[in-house]
């Protein structure tokens, strides 16, 4: 099992655990029980934080798997603007230098896996 399939084994148990704790709310189940699912629940997301801090060691990749409106900014030093990129054909591109990004296959799929598309950059791009 990679890393990207435990995560998303990960969101899934955590996903599970919150659905149970919602039904609690509508419905009696145990203090006990509980107590036992935020437990459980709390040491699943530590697990994620340290899957996601193994598979992102830089702080622009950690943000691109974990916020929904990140894009990099331009990573050429001498581009006059410096703007946010737009994702095209599998890496960021600046739509002023046209620098581009050189990101691993393998973390450009991770990156869609947790969006769902490609095309979220391009409308979060359009706002910087």
């Amino acid at each position: 099992m990679d890393t990207i399939d435990k995560i998303e084994e990960v969101n899934r148990n955590i996903a599970i655990n919150d659905f149970y704790l919602m039904v609690r709310r509508e419905g009696p189940i145990s203090k006990e029980y509980e107590n036992h699912l935020e437990k459980v629940t709390s040491e699943l997301r530590k697990e994620r934080e340290k899957l996601l801090a193994e598979y992102t060691p830089s702080i622009v990749r950690r943000n691109l798997l974990r916020e929904y409106s990140y894009v990099p900014y331009c990573g050429n030093i001498d581009c006059m603007k410096s703007p946010r990129t737009i994702f095209t054909d599998g890496q960021f591109k600046c739509h002023t230098c046209g620098w581009e990004s050189s990101f691993p296959k393998e973390f450009i799929s991770a990156w869609k896996q947790v969006h769902g598309s490609v095309n979220i950059s391009k409308e979060i791009s359009v706002r910087y």
